[in-house]
């Protein structure tokens, strides 16, 4: 990977391991890593007003360097601008699945590193449709934004966890 790349956003559908990424990445090249779960939520499972939460990302997005995780797709346009790579993470929807129920026994009840203290992780039948639906609605969303963005910026698709060690073997 190229020394000049120093704002990395990484996307893809629940359970795809955004959040993984996005700190091994971060870890390696000494940059800040921004999880959008954190900006989101408040404790106690409370939203942020559209406007904290688009400003905030903005704020983040703004800095000289960053690894941003995280799919709220109405700050997709802004963060792709402002990013020398997108990466997303295209995994099939049973390892997503398995994932999202692995952390979900992890750290049931407790906050997870990438999430906002006071929310502790919980299972709950709405956000396991919501991952589930993800490949009929999200992965042609986040289709859409690459192919848009593809020409511009340097976009990688990552489609297996070999994929995945790959980058960061290269890294």
């Amino acid at each position: 990977m190229s020394k000049h790349i120093q704002r990395i956003l990484i996307l893809g559908g629940p359970g795809s391991g955004k959040s993984t990424l996005a700190r091994a990445v971060a870890n390696r090249l000494g940059l800040p890593c921004v999880h959008l779960d954190q900006i989101y939520w408040l404790p106690g499972w409370v939203e942020q007003t559209e406007g904290q939460i688009q400003a905030a990302t903005r704020q983040a997005a703004d800095a000289d360097c960053w690894v941003i995780e995280g799919n709220y797709s109405d700050s997709w346009e802004y963060r792709a601008e402002r990013a020398n790579l997108i990466v997303s993470l295209d995994m099939p929807r049973g390892l997503r699945m398995w994932r999202i129920f692995k952390r979900t026994l992890r750290h049931y009840g407790q906050s997870r590193p990438d999430m906002t203290p006071g929310c502790p992780e919980r299972m709950s039948w709405e956000f396991l449709r919501f991952a589930w639906g993800y490949d009929a609605d999200g992965r042609n969303k986040m289709a859409a934004l690459l192919d848009r963005w593809q020409e511009r910026r340097q976009v990688l698709c990552l489609g297996s966890r070999a994929e995945v060690r790959k980058f960061l073997d290269g890294i």
